[in-house]
């Protein structure tokens, strides 16, 4: 494809004083809008490695010749990212969609290198989550209970949903009387509006049973929500149809309102310093140490690596439900009646 592309531009972009800019702007990002349209990546995936290239990339080493790219100007663009306040993923993301960009003009026949693949990327240092206690997430339902947007924070803290899985769940994924929930699609803005794409992974398309206690918050929150509804002046059902978590007018939230409406909350509920996404650790917690295997914990959350990163990131809470283990084995052996006995269950 970039091939032809190269051929169709000819001899301008074939000049041996062809920038990086240039080829960015005149060809890749382009080619980049054209797979969007066709369907082969996502419009957000295409729209966020442009942002990157055009916020980054160029600016920086943009007027570089590419026959005369060096990692020199990968370690700057990198240096360039970190100096303006940025965390290194951020630097990390950029040289990657800059790789992205130096594999297909090298593929396509381009003077160049990809010489972001030879530097090394900035360590990145991942915040611990803030878990919740039990307690203090039953404290939390509590506190939210009657709120309008309280039933997000249900869906994330007892079933692992991502926040954009949460604001993008439909009515018409939910069954009550399964009782389940369909995970299909996320809430995201692009292109100045709210749109509802496919979930990113085979993975993260998946169906939870519902415990109980989400059973009953749906049901609280429907009635609450059909009353507003009633009452509403205007009320607006988005593309997938009506949605649990909604303004007051019916519409999808904005991920920004759900945060700053967040951060209120979690100091209420004692949980200082926890953002909306450690709602989903906690859930993983919860669910593991509620005797969950991996493999189920990994299913609940929608990863596609068969509970590797449980593994990576839950250690803790497995360490625990280990030496609860060995103390039953233990008991086993121990109290009267041996293997044969009653072992009892922990509470």
């Amino acid at each position: 494809m970039l091939q032809a592309e190269l051929e169709a531009h000819g001899e301008r972009l074939a000049e041996p004083d062809l920038t990086l800019a240039a080829y960015l702007e005149q060809t890749w990002l382009p080619r980049l809008e054209a797979r969007a349209a066709r369907g082969e990546i996502r419009p957000q995936t295409a729209d966020l490695y442009a942002q990157r290239a055009r916020t980054w990339v160029i600016p920086t080493i943009g007027q570089v010749k590419l026959r005369d790219l060096r990692p020199r100007h990968v370690e700057m663009l990198l240096d360039a990212v970190t100096r303006a306040g940025r965390k290194p993923g951020t630097a990390n993301r950029s040289k990657a969609v800059l790789s992205l960009a130096l594999g297909d003009a090298r593929r396509a026949g381009f003077p160049v290198t990809n010489v972001a693949a030879d530097v090394r990327s900035l360590p990145e240092r991942r915040g611990e989550p803030v878990v919740a206690t039990p307690e203090r997430a039953r404290h939390l339902l509590d506190l939210v209970a009657d709120d309008q947007f309280g039933i997000a924070v249900v869906l994330m803290a007892v079933l692992g949903l991502r926040v954009g899985e949460a604001l993008g769940l439909a009515w018409s994924d939910v069954d009550l009387d399964g009782p389940t929930v369909r995970i299909r699609r996320q809430a995201r803005r692009y292109g100045g509006r709210m749109t509802f794409p496919d979930v990113k992974s085979a993975a993260s398309r998946r169906m939870i049973v519902l415990p109980e206690v989400v059973v009953e918050a749906l049901v609280a929150h429907r009635g609450r929500q059909a009353a507003a509804r009633a009452t509403a002046p205007v009320w607006t059902d988005p593309e997938p149809g009506p949605l649990v978590v909604t303004s007051a007018v019916g519409t999808a939230v904005e991920v920004g309102n759900l945060r700053r409406w967040w951060v209120d909350v979690r100091e209420g509920a004692a949980l200082p310093g926890m953002r909306l996404h450690d709602l989903r650790h906690s859930a993983a917690t919860f669910a593991l140490a509620a005797g969950a295997s991996v493999r189920e914990v990994a299913d609940l959350l929608g990863h596609a690596d068969g509970g590797a990163l449980v593994l990576s990131r839950y250690g803790h809470v497995l360490d625990e439900r280990r030496r609860l283990n060995a103390a039953r084995l233990n008991r086993v052996f121990t109290q009267e009646g041996g293997a044969g006995g009653a072992v009892p269950s922990e509470t």
